[in-house]
Parts: C-alpha cells; sequence; structure tokens
C-alpha cells in the first residue's frame, strides 16, 4: 500500500519517500495520479536553469531511442515562480543500482561480470554514437529494472557534442574518460570493493612504473579473494580501459573477453538473461547468498 503522500510537485506528482535525504540533487520516490510511481531528482533553485535543460534534453533523446539502457525520461519542471522548484521526472528502476549489490563485499564471479559490463558497454556505445559523452559513469548510475535489465541514468554532468568536435582533443578525451570509468566498474565488479579513488590511487602508481604487473600484483593481493582466477583476456581489456588507449568503444565490444557475444543466437541470449536474473537475486540488496 502507497504511504500518505509528503509532499507534491507541481501538478501532477506525489512524494512516497526521500531516497538521498540532505543530498543535492534531492531524490524521491514519487507517484502520478495513476499510481504509477517514478524517481525526481528536484534541485535546488539555484542551480542553473540551462543544466537542466540539457540534462532533461539529453535524457529525452535516449529515452526516444530504441534502445533498452536507459533509464526512461518522463518530464520535468524549471517553473522558479509558481511550484519553486526544478525537478526532472525519470522511469524508476525496481532493484536500485549496482552499487547496492556490492555494498558488503559481494564480488561477481567472471561469467555474471562479463554479460553485466556487455549491457553497460553496449549503453555507453548507444550513448557515444549520439554524440554523448556521459562524464559519470558508476556503479551508482547503473540501475536494474524489475526483470534485471541494465539501466544507465546520471545525465548531470553529461555533455552533447556537435558532429564538428567529434574528432577534437576534447571530444576524444571525454570518451576515453567514460571507457577508463567502464574500466573501474569492471574492477569494482569482480573485486567487491566500492571505493574508485583507491583503485585510481594504484592505477596512478602502474603508469609511473610504465605498466601494470604492479596494478594487478595489488589487485590480486589486497582485493580479489583467492579463490577466484582472473582471465587474462579480463586483465587484458581492463588494461586497455584504465590505460586511456582508446576512445573507440568498439575496440571493447570486438576485444576476446567477449568472443562469441555478437553471434549469439536468440536461445544463447535468453540463456544468458536467465542466468543474468538468477545469480543476482544472490547479491540483490548487498547480501551475500551463504
Amino acid at each position: 500500500m502507497l504511504s500518505t503522500p509528503l509532499r507534491r510537485f507541481g501538478n501532477s506528482f506525489y512524494e512516497i519517500e526521500s531516497l538521498n535525504m540532505g543530498v543535492y540533487p534531492e531524490i524521491y520516490t514519487i507517484r502520478d495520479n495513476s499510481n504509477n510511481i517514478f524517481i525526481i531528482k528536484n534541485y535546488q533553485r539555484d542551480y542553473p536553469s540551462s543544466k537542466i535543460l540539457d540534462e532533461a534534453k539529453i535524457c529525452s533523446l535516449l529515452s526516444k531511442i530504441s534502445s533498452p539502457f536507459f533509464l526512461k525520461y518522463i518530464s520535468n519542471s524549471i517553473d522558479e515562480y509558481y511550484v519553486r522548484e526544478k525537478y526532472i521526472v525519470i522511469e524508476y528502476a525496481v532493484k536500485g543500482s549496482l552499487n547496492n549489490y556490492i555494498l558488503l563485499g559481494n564480488f561477481f564471479e567472471e561469467k555474471l561480470a562479463k554479460i553485466l559490463m556487455w549491457k553497460i558497454i553496449c549503453g555507453v556505445k548507444v550513448i557515444h554514437e549520439n554524440l554523448i559523452a556521459h562524464r559519470n559513469i558508476s556503479l551508482k548510475n547503473i540501475f536494474l529494472d524489475n526483470d534485471y535489465n541494465v539501466k544507465i541514468g546520471g545525465f548531470e554532468f553529461a555533455k552533447l557534442l556537435g558532429i564538428e568536435n567529434i574528432k577534437n582533443k576534447e571530444c576524444i578525451k571525454l570518451f576515453e574518460e567514460d571507457i577508463f570509468n567502464l574500466g573501474i566498474i569492471l574492477v569494482q565488479l569482480i573485486s567487491g570493493r566500492l571505493d574508485p579513488n583507491s583503485i585510481k590511487g594504484i592505477i596512478k602508481k602502474s603508469i609511473q612504473k610504465g605498466n601494470f604487473e604492479y596494478f594487478w600484483e595489488i589487485i590480486k593481493s589486497q582485493y580479489i579473494q583467492s579463490e577466484v582466477n582472473i582471465s587474462l583476456e579480463l586483465m587484458d581489456i581492463i588494461n586497455i580501459m584504465l590505460s586511456h588507449k582508446t576512445s573507440d568503444i568498439n575496440i571493447l565490444l570486438n576485444h576476446d573477453w567477449f568472443s562469441g557475444f555478437n553471434s549469439l543466437s536468440q536461445c544463447e541470449f535468453e540463456e544468458m538473461e536467465n542466468y543474468m536474473k538468477q545469480e543476482l537475486k544472490q547479491y540483490e540488496g548487498g547480501n551475500n547468498s551463504d
């Protein structure tokens, strides 16, 4: 049963629950007049309206694309004089963010990490193909809906790039940074460690030493559970992502680690989906399976 609304947004939305009290933008679950549930990102009044409109434009653009990888855009408001609030309404991902699934140190075995990363990278490919740099790819911004489909959100820092800028240095750098953050996510998934700054610190020392051998020595000794084997292909694709070697997302999708994913039959794809759903259930809410 839905709780009594605590707050009203515009003429159509009513608060159900605050998800991040005291943090901006404020995040609430809300309902409309038909009891459909959504998420609202409520910004402070002095937050630039132009930024909200840019975020809304990007979310709306991606929502119109025939792709399952994004939280759907519903509406926005920047009316400072009537409702005195600025907000964006988006799809509610029932299963929460991937961040919640490793809160207690859970780690994803390589097969499951591969399926998740394939979907996430496919989503980022669509973003880049539409000349958008996400600029905030993280576990907190990767969500799962009720059927455990991957959904990318968190576009408040995203940048829409013009076609004339697609080959300039800024665009290449922004795309490389998105790919770098994908590498951070993959390390977090296989290690069950949340702190990206610690991982970045190890990367910095590795680059200073001129190779990634130091990186893997530390990751394996401190982060990876002793019983877990890491394939050479997995290490190689992470090395590519973390070393800023490419701004081309297709390099990742064509990597040997994903061998066969491009040619999955419908039956194999459904088998992969079912495996992912079953495995994720044991991680749900950050709980260990034992």
